[in-house]
Order: structure tokens, then sequence, then C-alpha cells
């Protein structure tokens, strides 16, 4: 599947926003009849730093670098994870609660 659809890296560029990490840090981000991973339209992310996620590429087999401007993205892959893992952690306590209070 990686060699069809590629790799896609996702990167914080916002100074004050970063991912957490989970006791199940895959995420797999669908929408409603599309969860197939052949599907270009369906994402799996998996953060591998505080500012930096890999996933599954849009369908060219090739590495992509997508930097975020928006922190929605963010926070949706933080939610995602804290909401299928029981345990989370982050850099920050502030974050920590945040998402937490977002369950």
């Amino acid at each position: 599947m990686l060699e069809r659809r590629g790799i896609a890296i996702l990167r914080i560029v916002q100074p004050k926003k970063s991912f957490i990490v989970g006791s199940r840090p895959v995420v797999k981000l669908t929408a409603p009849n599309r969860t197939d991973l052949n599907d270009p339209t369906v994402e799996m992310w998996l953060p591998i730093a505080s500012d930096v996620a890999v996933g599954a590429g849009q369908g060219d087999g090739k590495i992509s670098l997508h930097d975020t401007v928006d922190e929605r993205p963010v926070r949706q892959l933080n939610i995602a994870i804290a909401g299928q893992s029981g345990t989370i952690a982050a850099g920050s306590a502030a974050l920590v609660k945040s998402i937490a209070n977002a369950r």
C-alpha cells in the first residue's frame, strides 16, 4: 500500500502547537463508507515527534511534505489519538488537559 500511495510527512509550523502521543498512536481518518486504505481519501497518521507525523500518501508513490498552517488538523489528529488511547502524553501539561477534556 505504501509503495502505491507513497508516504506523507506532516510538519507543524505553528510554534505553540504539537502532537500528543498515545498508547494507540496510529490513527485512521475516514469518511462515511470509505474505510479502505486503497482509497486515497482515507488517511492514516503516526506522530513520530512533537511536530512531525508520517502517514499514507495520496497515491503517487512518492514522499510528500505538508506543512500545517492551520491548527485544526493538529487538534483533529490529537483528539483521534486520545479517543482511541487509554493513556496520552505530551510535552505540555496544558495540551494533555485540553485534549483529555475534549474526549
